[in-house]
């Protein structure tokens, strides 16, 4: 077999997951909100599949291992940056945004203002990298395996029943903290390590399906049991999301598939997020470019998932682009920042 073509499966879930993201991004910006009308029921139910992806990106990371490598990292930052301001000074000169200095100077410097909640809680999840791989080398089987679940009652179940009653969470950031990206770390490092898989890929989609149903299901039962728009069940850190996520990992896991085309395509996924969540650009990017609010009904299920593979493939391109054109400046700039110097593994696990 090809090395270069290993792991394909879990290149197109990325693919997919990034897909996931800005479907569900169009429908949050479409606000499918009013109870009982076709809009609400499409929106709310691919809602309930799609919002796995952000979790599915983090067991990825676990799954993997991440191996903290401070050129990635500075590669990193100079993509975010490039585009944060890219796309700004292109809304600028179109009118698309107005100037504001304060608002502004946080969209410039997105990596570390969070404009890009996700990006910079991933940045700090491998920056802590090195100090998780000690604990997953340090802890035995069942230590590790005690600690996944002892994560999954505090984490995961205690906020299910907290968003019942209405009661905040030990954490009050709804899984959008380090803390619920560290518990899911650890799983995919589990599951990499002694999870022993005898289940078909039948029983994982199978349980993907029934777990985003009943993501469904609850928030619509409580909806009409409150008499308003219940989702809190939607947070990355309940139940419901916990299940579907592992069965979405562990159904591609279980996919033989060997695509240069699919890892080629998966390369540039980050970008499709980068530039569909530009703070100055998402509403212009949905509401006057892709106009969603013109749709309904049929035509409403269809963009929903035709628009996140336009933007996916424009994004694609775009860096595509800018790679070709500006990667071997930013090797060398980087080169120089690092002094040409090499980082080898320490014990901290530098690389």
């Amino acid at each position: 077999m090809n090395k270069n073509l290993r792991n394909s499966n879990i290149e197109l879930l990325r693919i997919l997951c990034m897909l996931f993201v800005i479907g569900g991004h169009i429908i949050m910006k479409y606000g499918t909100y009013d109870i009982g009308i076709t809009e609400y029921y499409i929106g709310n139910i691919l809602r309930s599949f799609f919002i796995v992806a952000v979790n599915c990106f983090v067991i990825i990371s676990g799954f993997f291992s991440i191996k903290l490598n401070i050129k990635k990292l500075i590669k990193m930052s100079i993509q975010v940056t490039f585009y944060s301001i890219i796309i700004y000074v292109i809304t600028l000169i179109l009118g698309i945004h107005n100037f504001n200095i304060k608002n502004d100077i946080l969209v410039i410097f997105s990596l570390f203002t969070k404009r890009y909640w996700y990006i910079t809680i991933y940045f700090i999840l491998c920056i802590v990298s090195p100090l998780l791989n000690i604990i997953v080398e340090k802890l035995n089987k069942y230590q590790f395996k005690y600690m996944v679940f002892i994560s999954f009652i505090l984490f995961y179940c205690f906020p299910t029943i907290c968003y019942i009653i209405n009661s905040p969470t030990i954490t009050a950031d709804s899984g959008y903290g380090l803390i619920n990206f560290i518990c899911l770390y650890f799983l995919g490092r589990y599951i990499k390590i002694y999870y022993n898989d005898k289940k078909s890929k039948l029983f994982y989609a199978t349980g993907y399906i029934l777990s985003s149903l009943a993501l469904f299901l609850a928030n619509n039962i409580l909806t009409k049991l409150l008499g308003f728009y219940f989702n809190s069940f939607i947070s990355y850190d309940t139940i419901f999301l916990f299940m579907s996520s592992f069965m979405l990992f562990m159904l591609f896991k279980n996919i033989n598939l060997n695509s240069k085309i699919i890892n080629n395509l998966a390369k540039y996924a980050l970008v499709a997020f980068i530039i569909h969540m530009h703070p100055t650009f998402i509403d212009y990017l949905f509401y006057n470019i892709f106009r969603i609010k013109d749709y309904s009904g049929i035509s409403y299920l269809v963009i929903i998932f035709i628009i996140p593979i336009v933007i996916y493939c424009l994004s694609w391109v775009i860096e595509w682009v800018r790679v070709k054109l500006f990667d071997s400046i930013e090797n060398t700039f980087i080169d120089k920042i690092l002094n040409n110097k090499k980082y080898k593994k320490d014990k901290i696990g530098l690389a």
